[in-house]
């Protein structure tokens, strides 16, 4: 089910500023509070299956023998740190994240989970689901859609796997390392702090403007509210930390 007491999940006036920082035409038409009792089943199962695996040694990941281990374990503790990470009382990471679609397309989400996405793009680093914790920055693929539309997500961060600038050398992102590909070992998700080019940052301690999560698990995610937008024309947003801020967090 979805209502329109959006009030209720999130500050409208952050939204408002959020789109007014970026150089687009943009304003929000309406939001929409989901609520889905058979996808947020699948998810609460999902996080306690997570955390299952994470006591097995079959489904246990080694980071410190993914060279460079540096560069990665830097980009996995300041992801750790972050505000969309949520505060919660299970043992799994779950991150509050931006999905850009068309509002047609968001609808069928809440209605049957990310599962109804039928096909997913090759992706330059992966063949997943992609979301991001700047709606700035979703708002680059949703205004490629007739009816642009955010969809805010809970996103189960089981085994992340850092991105890092050794795996996307070249301008040819077919030639990126994961390119197309499905999750690699035990790593349920890949994190890829990028800048305005896509591209990871040849510094890794420096903080990038967004960060691209791929999620390779479509059960992992949950929509909790959408964002419907409306423009009178098309522009390409400026590249943006301006986070949306909901409340209140889950409860558990």
């Amino acid at each position: 089910s979805r209502s329109s007491a959006a009030s209720d999940v999130y500050k409208r006036q952050q939204v408002t500023n959020a789109l007014q920082s970026a150089s687009c035409n943009l304003s929000v038409s309406q939001a929409e509070a989901v609520y889905c009792p058979n996808v947020q089943r699948i998810f609460y199962g999902k996080i306690e299956l997570c955390e299952r695996w994470s006591k097995q040694d079959a489904f246990k990941t080694n980071l410190s023998t993914e060279n460079p281990y540096v560069k990665r374990k830097r980009v996995l503790e300041n992801m750790l740190k972050e505000d969309y990470i949520l505060k919660h009382n299970r043992s799994v990471t779950i991150a509050r994240l931006f999905h850009g679609t068309d509002s047609s397309v968001a609808k069928g989400i809440c209605d049957s989970g990310f599962a109804s996405l039928a096909l997913l793009d090759d992706g330059w680093f992966g063949h997943g689901i992609y979301f991001t914790e700047n709606p700035i920055y979703a708002l680059k693929y949703a205004l490629t859609k007739p009816n642009p539309c955010l969809i805010v997500s809970n996103v189960i961060l089981f085994n992340p796997y850092p991105v890092i600038c050794d795996d996307a050398k070249g301008n040819d992102p077919k030639k990126f390392r994961f390119y197309n590909q499905n999750h690699y070992k035990n790593f349920w998700c890949n994190i890829v702090p990028v800048n305005s080019d896509y591209k990871p940052p040849e510094d890794y301690s420096m903080k990038t403007e967004q960060t691209e999560f791929v999620l390779f698990d479509n059960s992992h995610a949950i929509p909790c509210a959408l964002i419907h937008l409306k423009t009178s024309s098309i522009q390409s947003p400026t590249l943006a930390n301006s986070p949306l801020e909901l409340v209140p967090d889950l409860s558990w």
